[in-house]
């Protein structure tokens, strides 16, 4: 990397920093990454680290007690069989057992469960597919009808289901973003939408 380029990105990573915004309960925190080919997907903020599933190119996001607070995807590109299938990954296949209290981000004691971290991925599986041919990357973790809306980011639409609740999303148009360090996208999301009735 010509040192021009660093400068560049620190200048980036700078401003990024320096106008964060805790992820809130009740909100999902999306950001692709084109040219590092990886996808972070984070419902709150809280002192975490990512941890090893059943996939090798998944990470869960957890606390000190085992609870899931997120995930990341890397190598995006090879998620799915290249034939409109999807990789099935359980995010808490090796995490430790249920029912644990863990401190909130305010002190309190909280009980483990999705509704208490904010987890819009209620039973800890995920599907992903990236579309080679479409320049699209899917991730859902809820079965049944659901239909996608755009979001703020024009390269981003949510999958929302019938009563609001946030399932999965989509990145689209992937080959019009730049493979270097600013080709990313991000969005913030609520896990739930109000549904206009039709």
């Amino acid at each position: 990397m010509k040192e021009s380029d660093w400068e560049a990105m620190k200048l980036r990573l700078g401003e990024i920093a320096e106008n964060a915004c805790y992820i809130q309960r009740g909100e999902v925190d999306i950001w692709y990454d084109n040219a590092g080919h990886y996808c972070d997907v984070i419902w709150l903020t809280a002192s975490t680290f990512f941890t090893k599933t059943e996939h090798s190119e998944v990470l869960a996001l957890i606390d000190d007690d085992n609870n899931l607070y997120g995930f990341k995807i890397d190598a995006v590109e090879w998620m799915g069989d290249r034939n409109g299938g999807y990789t099935t990954v359980n995010l808490i296949s090796k995490l430790g057992a249920a029912g644990s209290q863990s401190p909130s981000l305010d002190g309190r004691n909280v009980s483990d469960g999705p509704e208490d971290h904010g987890s819009p991925v209620e039973k800890g599986i995920i599907n992903a597919r990236y579309d080679h041919n479409d320049h699209s990357f899917d991730v859902f973790w809820a079965g049944g009808d659901a239909r996608y809306v755009a979001t703020e980011n024009d390269h981003i639409e949510a999958l929302i289901d019938p009563d609001g609740l946030l399932c999965g999303f989509r990145i689209i148009n992937i080959n019009r973003m730049s493979d270097d360090e600013h080709g990313f996208a991000s969005v913030r999301l609520n896990t739930r939408t109000a549904v206009k009735s039709a």
